[in-house]
């Protein structure tokens, strides 16, 4: 019986497995967290105190670690002061600049607010006071709070606070993990820095890891839960079609790849060459070689292998289409007589180019995600939409696996 990769798909024979809902796969996109020590936060000159109590790893955090920070501050405040513009605590801002704060409460003395909670505070006239607050309420219950906000010329001097004597939190409450970008939205909270560099890692242990190129990210706010990145509609990398890839660390060599699967969402046809690639590899000739998953500018399904040097010239196109706007899973695999194609379990029919199951024996590149060495040489061809799975078998997946891989992660999409 074929094994499963927990309870979600066929793992017999999975050499890459790259997942933007695990958070061991995708931790978030590349960012920053620019406050010092967020994971030490007490007394003196980052973190200070006015008539409250910081006490560390005091509290049950949400990961049920005993690392959230307890604050008691009937009467005083808690924040975290930063100079922006000076060399104090390395913080440097631009006007226009848009900063996201993020952090997680809870309150911890039995208190319901409905409006209070953290806020930015600016110390520069004329805007001297709240530039920025959280007013959805605390609770007993873990909540992540968000607060966004785009420095203005005459700024140079913020602090993030949770003030008993204007507005702010008053009682007995916990934080965690909080976390200051220069973004518009919030990511996973990371102590330090989360770098580009295999940012979308092998499950299946093989190194098979991707780095993230050109700034490809997910581009709205997501953040991890446990083992998953959370909500559900920020699962994806999102490409921009103009140069934004994943390169992978994976060089297949032959026999090595048998099936891929994909789940994509496209945005719109990129223009270019009349084609975009979802999934490319690359001949030992680079230059005159490529083997792309890809799509036409209308959104039909195709496979290509083509290289001038070893007078590989091969296209076959199938009767199944992509649709923009919405998430669609596509497959193709080989038993090395002949390729299956797939599209949300069902299999396409093909409506021309010969169908010879011969492939990939000739590759010494690695696989890219959203492009193909081709694509990076003539610089079109990208693919305009988010990818969220791809898998990679070095066998032929049945038409009922292909189903039974669809079923198990189709809710995550529609």
């Amino acid at each position: 019986m074929a094994s499963k990769l927990g309870p979600r798909i066929v793992t017999d024979n999975l050499v890459l497995a790259l997942d933007c809902a695990d958070a061991k796969s995708y931790a978030g996109e590349p960012t920053t967290n620019l406050l010092l020590y967020p994971e030490s936060i007490n007394s003196g000159p980052i973190q200070e105190s006015w008539s409250g109590t910081i006490t560390q790893n005091a509290v049950t955090a949400p990961d049920g670690t005993m690392t959230a920070t307890k604050i008691e501050a009937t009467s005083g405040y808690v924040y975290e002061r930063l100079y922006i513009n000076t060399s104090y605590n390395g913080v440097s801002f631009g006007v226009g600049d848009t900063i996201t704060y993020s952090v997680w409460i809870k309150m911890l003395d039995g208190t319901q607010t409905t409006s209070n909670g953290p806020y930015i505070w600016n110390y520069n006239s004329p805007t001297y006071g709240i530039v920025v607050r959280d007013l959805s309420g605390l609770g007993p219950d873990w909540k992540l709070y968000k607060m966004t906000y785009t420095i203005q010329s005459h700024q140079t001097n913020f602090s993030i606070s949770y003030s008993a004597s204007n507005g702010g939190v008053t009682g007995t409450y916990a934080i965690w993990h909080p976390q200051l970008e220069v973004k518009s939205y919030n990511t996973p909270y990371v102590e330090t820095s989360r770098s580009a560099t295999d940012g979308w890692v092998d499950l299946f242990g093989n190194s098979n890891d991707g780095t993230l190129v050109n700034d490809v990210a997910t581009g709205t706010s997501h953040y991890r839960s446990g083992d998953v990145i959370l909500p559900n509609s920020a699962r994806y990398l999102d490409f921009d079609g103009t140069d934004q890839y994943v390169l992978t660390n994976f060089t297949p060599s032959s026999d090595d790849v048998k099936t891929i699967s994909v789940w994509i969402y496209w945005d719109a046809a990129s223009g270019g060459n009349g084609f975009e690639y979802i999934v490319g590899m690359d001949f030992s000739d680079a230059s005159n070689g490529h083997v792309p998953v890809s799509i036409t500018s209308s959104g039909q399904f195709r496979f290509r292998q083509q290289s001038s040097s070893l007078s590989i010239d091969q296209t076959i196109y199938t009767d199944a289409y992509v649709s923009t706007g919405e998430w669609t899973n596509l497959v193709i695999s080989s038993d090395g007589s002949a390729f299956s194609f797939y599209k949300n379990g069902v299999k396409a029919s093909i409506s021309s180019g010969t169908n010879n199951g011969k492939w990939f024996s000739f590759l010494s590149g690695p696989i890219m995600i959203g492009s193909s060495d081709w694509v990076s040489l003539q610089n079109y061809d990208y693919f305009n939409g988010k990818i969220a799975n791809v898998t990679i078998y070095n066998k032929q997946l049945t038409d009922a696996e292909v189903l039974e891989n669809y079923n198990s992660t189709k809710s995550r999409f529609l």
